[in-house]
């Protein structure tokens, strides 16, 4: 829905250049257009910030897709059920797929699970939840995941656990189903990117199940690393 919201923004509110010349900028990867590419990478008509437009985009999204998907009969003698779980598909398809208005560069990764676009949750875990609330999990009878990253500071001591169950109790009551942390800082990333040997046992949480941090690629690594530089911004 990012790249829907920046597309009306683009080409039918601002009337920056037609439908066309968007495809052909999309096709040339944002090349000679960096100012507006980190304008729509930074604009808060995003998934993931409680905004209302993208709120009822991705509602409406997930009711349509919902109706056409529940319950329709498989070849095994079930029934599909829709899923917010993407494994590592959210990389797969994103290093296949070109620039897309939303300010993504070509090949960059998707979102993961039902989670926003990487830098996207500016607004902090309560906002992120809050968007969550937009969808109804009963649409997705397969997963209904979230993804979520957090400071090692914000979630320590007796303080940090009781924030950490505050969030996990009204993600609950807005109807979630699950959500998988990751806590750490971007230094601790890149020390243990320089220095593997250190890190053995570091693992991280990837969709669904923990990787040892030093068996993921170094592009999937300067990713996290990416991710925990922005939620400390």
């Amino acid at each position: 829905m990012d790249a829907l919201l920046a597309v009306k923004e683009i080409v039918y509110e601002r009337k920056e250049m037609s439908l066309a010349e968007l495809g052909a900028l999309m096709a040339a990867n944002w090349k000679g257009r960096e100012e507006l590419r980190l304008r729509m990478l930074r604009s808060k008509r995003k998934w993931g910030v409680n905004d209302p437009e993208a709120n009822a985009l991705g509602s409406e999204i997930a009711k349509r897709l919902s109706s056409v998907i529940n319950g329709r009969p498989n070849s095994r003698g079930g029934r599909f059920g829709m899923s917010g779980h993407n494994a590592r598909q959210f990389i797969v398809q994103g290093a296949k797929t070109g620039a897309t208005p939303d300010g993504r560069r070509k090949g960059e990764e998707f979102s993961k699970n039902l989670s926003p676009t990487m830098g996207a949750d500016t607004e902090g875990v309560t906002a992120l939840i809050q968007t969550l609330a937009a969808l109804d999990s009963k649409d997705f009878p397969g997963d209904f995941p979230l993804d979520v990253m957090l400071l090692p500071y914000t979630v320590s001591g007796d303080k940090g656990l009781e924030m950490m169950k505050a969030l996990l109790s009204q993600y609950y009551a807005n109807g979630g189903l699950m959500m998988q942390f990751n806590v750490f800082d971007a230094e601790e990333l890149k020390d243990a990117q320089a220095h593997p040997e250190k890190y053995e046992n570091l693992q991280v949480r990837v969709c669904g199940w923990n990787v040892r941090w030093n068996d993921l690629p170094k592009v999937e690594q300067d990713a996290y690393i990416r991710r925990a530089e922005e939620i400390a911004r």
